[in-house]
């Protein structure tokens, strides 16, 4: 039997991001690839991921925003969060690794973190694939099923299992 994804915003998230402070990336949330994920999933991923933007303006959590080159910008709803964010940067991600990007690597070397809070969509693709870029780079990936986002549930369990080996996987 296979369960649906667990898009509730988990009581104890805030107090996790707030006692790790982990640098946050956003991976790919452009109109173009969410247009492949289901309406309803999408606006749960906007409203956990818009209060997880809040809680980093709030307690002045890094933020950096990954975009697929040849597609529209962030959706907007992100955008207006992310622009009350003070240094929080866009950087183009040519492929699906973000670390391929050597503007965006020597931000996140410039956090002086060594966790980080992915955010996203294709999680199966894009999102676990930067996120492995970075533990290429010592840093330990952290993600939540709330804020990230995928074609189907299969793909979703493939990345819930990645992270769970290689980083931290909060349900």
């Amino acid at each position: 039997m296979t369960t649906a994804q667990n898009l509730n915003y988990p009581n104890y998230l805030d107090e996790i991001l707030l006692m790790l402070r982990p640098g946050i990336v956003i991976v790919d949330m452009q109109e173009h690839y969410l247009k492949h994920i289901k309406p309803e999933q999408v606006k749960r991923l906007v409203e956990n991921q818009s209060r997880v933007l809040k809680l980093a303006a709030q307690n002045n959590l890094d933020v950096a925003v990954l975009e697929g080159v040849d597609h529209p910008a962030t959706i907007e709803p992100l955008q207006r969060l992310i622009s009350q964010i003070e240094g929080a940067y866009y950087y183009a991600k040519p492929g699906m690794d973000g670390f391929e990007n050597p503007r965006f690597e020597k931000r996140v070397k410039s956090w002086d973190k060594r966790n980080l809070f992915f955010m996203g969509v294709y999680a199966s693709w894009c999102l676990s694939v930067t996120a492995y870029g970075g533990t290429e780079l010592g840093y330990i990936p952290i993600t939540s099923e709330c804020v990230i986002g995928d074609i189907n549930r299969n793909n979703i369990r493939s990345a819930r299992s990645w992270f769970r080996e290689n980083g931290l996987y909060l349900r």
